[in-house]
């Protein structure tokens, strides 16, 4: 129990935040390319494969900047996720917000809608899936011992 009070109160919380702003805002302008480009042709399940694939190696790239200044295990790796994904929520929050807000009207159920989508919610899985996978596979691979 100590040790699960030490993990969650020496998270960097600051780094946690830009990684999640970050992840978000990529997803977002991933989302958006993916959606004018010929890709959406191939349907819905074209854009979701063609998203994992550039979304994925991104977030493990992200991971491993986050894991230099922490020490990687599979508890920082839940509970980057954890954190990310409501910083996420937040910025998709509010970039949702801002582009109602210009075109026809916010409408709150519209957000709701946003947050019940398929497309948010592989979106969070794979946020919250390459975080733990990263924080449990860097605990002894390629990532140098953390100066305390």
């Amino acid at each position: 129990m100590l040790y699960l009070f030490y993990t969650i109160f020496f998270m960097n919380y600051s780094r946690a935040s830009v990684f999640g702003v970050v992840a978000a805002l990529f997803s977002f302008a991933l989302t958006y390319l993916l959606a004018i480009l010929p890709v959406a042709l191939g349907g819905f399940l074209a854009q979701y494969i063609f998203f994992l694939i550039f979304f994925i190696p991104f977030l493990l790239l992200l991971t491993k900047w986050y894991f230099r200044s922490v020490p990687a295990s599979f508890k920082q790796g839940l509970l980057l996720g954890l954190w990310s994904t409501g910083v996420s929520v937040g910025v998709y929050a509010i970039i949702f917000s801002i582009f109602m807000g210009l075109s026809a009207g916010f409408v709150f159920s519209d957000l709701i809608d946003l947050f019940y989508s398929s497309g948010f919610i592989i979106f969070i899985c794979t946020l919250l899936a390459v975080t733990v996978f990263a924080g449990w596979e860097f605990d002894t691979t390629y990532t140098k011992p953390v100066k305390k």
